[in-house]
């Protein structure tokens, strides 16, 4: 009875280690080509002094689009992240037409948040710099991390 114990502690051993390993290290989010940017969030309302925004990162890879926002809210300068584990707006798209004519259209994809007015974007594009777009009101800078996102001077 002992030898059936030691060889089925022995079996459970080797299954777990037979998996594959995972990576040591997560993939790098956001990816460096990615345009970040802060945009207003009108919807949620914080104590007096508090702003909240969508920390943006959009993915242009030719005519598609990705965009992932998530809420931080400022205040006194200082950026604080919202405490829930996701569910936040995820929009896929394509770009078409060029110069003054550019626009981006994109379909919510993902968020436990949302209400019927946001699935569907359609916004004007444009590339204002080198390493910057714009989409709708907002500007978008490739190039710089998360923690190079400040809040904006109240």
């Amino acid at each position: 009875m002992k030898h059936y114990g030691l060889l089925l502690l022995i079996a459970c051993s080797l299954a777990a280690n037979a998996g594959p390993k995972a990576n040591a290290q997560p993939p790098a989010w956001p990816p460096a080509d990615a345009y970040l940017a802060l945009e207003p969030n009108p919807s949620m309302q914080g104590e007096a002094g508090e702003r909240w925004y969508y920390q943006d990162v959009l993915l242009i890879r030719g005519e598609e689009l990705r965009l992932e926002r998530s809420p931080v809210s400022c205040k006194d300068g200082e950026m604080a992240w919202s405490a829930s584990d996701g569910g936040f707006p995820r929009y896929v798209g394509t770009l078409s037409g060029s110069g003054a004519n550019a626009s981006a259209r994109m379909t919510l994809t993902d968020c436990e948040y949302c209400d019927e007015a946001a699935r569907t974007l359609q916004l004007p594009y444009a590339r204002v710099g080198l390493h910057a777009v714009r989409l709708g009101a907002v500007t978008y800078v490739q190039g710089i991390t998360q923690e190079q996102l400040v809040c904006p001077a109240q």
